[in-house]
């Protein structure tokens, strides 16, 4: 008894598996569409959620980090006012 398996086909879709000159299509009809859509533009898929997913968390650590840097800004910022209010206030005081 000779067994022929084939599980890659054409485009490399895994669609087919032939014993004795029989085909079996081991996917639905709807799958089948679905893995032949994204096998053709599969890099940009890829791509597409990759960025996604990396622009989300991007997004949510520069917030945190924009909010601390104003942060230290604003402090330096005051606590410059205030060190320079502190030396004009000691050299008028000073005789």
């Amino acid at each position: 008894m000779r067994r022929n398996r084939r599980n890659i086909v054409g485009n490399n879709l895994p669609n087919e598996r032939k014993i004795d000159d029989e085909c079996v299509n081991i996917f639905h009809k709807r799958i089948y569409l679905i893995t032949t859509s994204l096998s053709t533009h599969y890099k940009t898929y890829c791509f597409t959620f990759q960025k996604r997913r990396f622009c989300t968390v991007k997004a949510a650590v520069l917030h945190r980090k924009t909010y601390a840097f104003a942060t230290l800004k604003r402090n330096y910022h005051f606590l410059t006012l205030l060190s320079l209010q502190n030396q004009c206030s000691l050299s008028i005081s000073a005789p």
